[in-house]
């Protein structure tokens, strides 16, 4: 599976506001010049992600000094498979390897067909029951098993 920049960093912005949601308990925003750093995520591209989130409802953005951008929604109510599907469109970007090597794929009788919709469902099942609060505790539980080697 293969997802646009757009998508990955639409993500990244979800999961540090998720973050920041829990930390402050959604009393506090964030600068989008703080994100565009801290997430790698150009500061016009990141424009963008803003208002698009803003129009979905999944962000709002204060105004003042105090003012930044901030969660609309608690992280256990957004759900990974929604924001993958409403950037990327309702069929998964899996692509059939066959057609990048052969002209002359027959898709009619095409043995790996099944298999990349049977991969397809799987990927469904598994980002449509992950929210933006279970990412945020995988964080804390990896932050919290790292293992030092001397």
């Amino acid at each position: 599976m293969k997802i646009s920049a757009k998508t990955d960093y639409t993500l990244r912005l979800l999961f540090e506001l998720s973050l920041d949601y829990y930390k402050h308990f959604n009393s506090h925003c964030l600068k989008m010049k703080d994100i565009s750093k801290k997430c790698g995520i150009p500061y016009k591209f990141l424009q963008q992600i803003v208002l698009a989130l803003k129009k979905l409802g999944y962000i709002k953005t204060i105004q003042g000094v105090n003012g930044g951008i901030c969660l609309a929604k608690k992280p256990k109510e957004i759900i990974l498979g929604d924001i993958i599907r409403k950037l990327e469109g309702e069929k998964l970007p899996i692509v059939c390897f066959e057609t990048s090597f052969s002209r002359n794929c027959r898709k009619d009788i095409c043995i790996f067909i099944s298999i990349w919709q049977e991969i397809e469902k799987k990927v469904k099942e598994v980002i449509d029951n992950v929210s933006f609060e279970d990412l945020v505790n995988r964080y804390h539980e990896k932050k919290n098993n790292i293992v030092y080697f001397i």
